[in-house]
């Protein structure tokens, strides 16, 4: 790995994706948890992709890079989290592909283990589990959501999923490189909540699954700035709209896929998105306009538009008089939750 040319024939056992932008107050350590030992070094790829920040971060990283030989720093202007997962994608060469971001970290003794299960498996996306860390009490949750799945069992999920209300997430997937490799997929750039595509995308192009129980992915919540805040949600609903049609149109142009497999797209990916998007634009903003302008452009795909899941019933209030009833929408809810009360 010393030579270029020895680093140009190197495959890795694993490429580990890190967006980092403005991330120097965390960047090390994320760093840190994937630098396990010498013999693993050769196994790991680790590309850390700035994205224009403004802070230490390019510095940070480049100072591993001048160390480690298994690191790649790619600085680029800023283009948002899916400009980074795309240069991430382009590069990698190990056999199966990971995104970290530069303020989340890896459990080093479960990185070992997965590492350890990726050199003999061959499974299109191998899941694992994540423990959520909150910044405020420096408290620990562990999510556990695929525990339903047996270990050590390959599932086709062409024909069966095997899991139906848990969606798939970025934290908990591994997924073969060579995926991508074969039919590269584009990430929207300059747009929040672009890791619903990359999930998308990933799933799509998938045939065979397993589960890894290991408590691998550390994922910070309360950062300030993190899109999933309820003022970013507002201030950003557009980007979020944005990735939900994208989803919702390539799921219905997408080719080859069975039964199974849409079903669960639809189901776990798309529907909750669309449901998410109408409890922003009717819950949090209260909007008339945005609800129409987004309603129109769902009504386009008609099998989504009308689908059970996403068109409930105060979802078709709102459609009937055209969003004039967004207004009155908490007090729709009390009278529906009576009524179903009632009906017990």
């Amino acid at each position: 790995m010393k030579s270029r040319s020895n680093k140009e024939k190197w495959v890795p056992i694993l490429t580990i994706g890190v967006p980092a932008y403005n991330v120097e107050a965390y960047l090390s350590d994320c760093i840190k948890s994937l630098v396990i030992d010498e013999s693993t070094a050769r196994q790991i790829e680790i590309i850390v992709v700035d994205d224009g920040s403004s802070d230490r971060t390019s510095t940070i990283a480049n100072k591993f890079a001048e160390s480690l030989t298994n690191i790649t720093v790619i600085s680029k202007e800023n283009g948002g989290h899916g400009s980074t997962i795309n240069a991430a994608l382009k590069q990698a060469r190990g056999k199966y592909f990971k995104l970290l971001d530069g303020d989340d970290w890896l459990e080093t003794t479960a990185l070992k283990k997965l590492l350890e299960h990726l050199k003999t498996t061959n499974t299109d996306i191998v899941l694992t589990d994540y423990i959520e860390y909150y910044s405020s009490t420096k408290t620990t949750k562990p999510i556990y959501n695929h525990t339903d799945l047996k270990t050590g069992t390959v599932y086709d999920i062409e024909s069966n999923t095997p899991f139906r209300e848990k969606g798939p997430l970025l934290a908990t997937t591994t997924f073969k490189t060579s995926l991508y490799k074969k039919d590269p997929f584009f990430i929207d750039e300059h747009c929040f909540y672009v890791d619903m595509e990359y999930n998308f995308f990933i799933y799509q192009r998938a045939k065979t699954l397993e589960y890894l129980p290991v408590d691998l992915y550390m994922y910070r919540l309360e950062r300030e700035g993190q899109s999933m805040q309820l003022e970013s949600i507002k201030r950003n609903y557009l980007h979020h709209q944005k990735v939900t049609l994208r989803v919702s149109h390539e799921l219905l142009n997408a080719e080859g896929l069975t039964r199974e497999k849409y079903k669960y797209l639809l189901n776990s990916l798309v529907a909750p998105m669309c449901r998410t998007h109408y409890q922003i634009l009717i819950e949090h903003l209260a909007s008339r306009q945005s609800f129409m302008q987004f309603d129109s452009k769902l009504k386009l795909h008609p099998k989504i538009y009308h689908y059970p899941l996403i068109s409930g019933k105060i979802i078709v209030v709102h459609r009937v008089f055209h969003g004039y009833t967004i207004i009155f929408d908490s007090l729709l809810r009390k009278i529906g939750r009576s009524i179903h009360d009632r009906k017990k």
